[in-house]
């Protein structure tokens, strides 16, 4: 039997509950709505046309995502890649559905909260608030530990192209975590004396500033910190809405 799209989209937003914002950014909810009847929903980072085409093939109406194609004030034009996506969206019946900075912030199965728990880590408080929410998760080490050591335990349990930035004195005592694009945070982590930030992307020009506060840094790659929580998310929907749930894989290496 068949569910409404909007009763499982409501379903996300119920349960995510106090962190789920319609912030104008992000554009959380239904973006393009193809189908009506769902009973089978795909769940992948990106809405990219090799997401849309896989779920379709896997027979899903449905495609829940982290980052949406719609952002900000959403289409000034509906053309180029845009359209490719749009298009092949309606032609296979399948309705997007965006979830982000709820899927950063939420302290069980958002990518934060994931990377803490594979980490066999506690988060003891959130930090770097954007749009009301706090999306960085702050977790201390039972007893201190080499950089090295962490940096081998993240690239088993997190991403295998995990690159690490040592400027640490001595041994790590606390670590931030901040998926996806969170190099900005190295400047909360120095001020809250925070040892280690685990963020996805790490840009040239905060080399020098993690250097200079001391702060060191394991880049994992935007994808591979992103495909945690929505991972989560999947099983969640699909034990409490009895649907069958797909994962598609389409990694970056970025």
């Amino acid at each position: 039997m068949k569910m409404n799209v909007h009763t499982v989209g409501g379903f996300i937003k119920g349960y995510l509950g106090e962190y789920w914002i319609d912030d104008e950014y992000s554009r959380n909810g239904i973006q393009i709505e193809a189908s009506f009847g769902v009973n089978r929903v795909a769940f992948a980072v990106d809405a990219c046309l090799e997401t849309i085409e896989k779920a379709g093939e896997a027979g899903a109406q449905m495609l829940v995502v982290h980052h949406g194609i719609c952002w900000g004030d959403g289409f000034a034009r509906i053309d180029g890649f845009n359209a490719q996506r749009i298009g092949a969206l309606f032609k296979q019946g399948i309705t997007l559905f965006g979830c982000h900075l709820p899927l950063d912030a939420h302290p069980v199965f958002g990518n934060n909260a994931v990377i803490a728990k594979r980490l066999g880590l506690r988060v003891n408080d959130w930090f770097y608030e954007s749009h009301g929410l706090k999306l960085a998760a702050e977790c201390r080490f039972d007893a201190p530990i080499y950089f090295e050591e962490l940096t081998a335990r993240v690239t088993e349990t997190v991403s295998p192209n995990t690159v690490a930035f040592n400027n640490s004195k001595g041994k790590i005592e606390t670590i931030g975590i901040l998926a996806g694009s969170g190099e900005n945070a190295v400047h909360e982590c120095a001020a809250r004396g925070i040892d280690c930030l685990l963020t996805g992307e790490f840009r040239h020009a905060y080399f020098h500033y993690a250097r200079e506060l001391g702060v060191s840094v394991l880049s994992c790659g935007h994808y591979d910190s992103e495909n945690t929580g929505i991972q989560e998310l999947m099983k969640m929907v699909g034990n409490c809405c009895r649907l069958e749930t797909i994962f598609i894989e389409a990694p970056t290496s970025l």
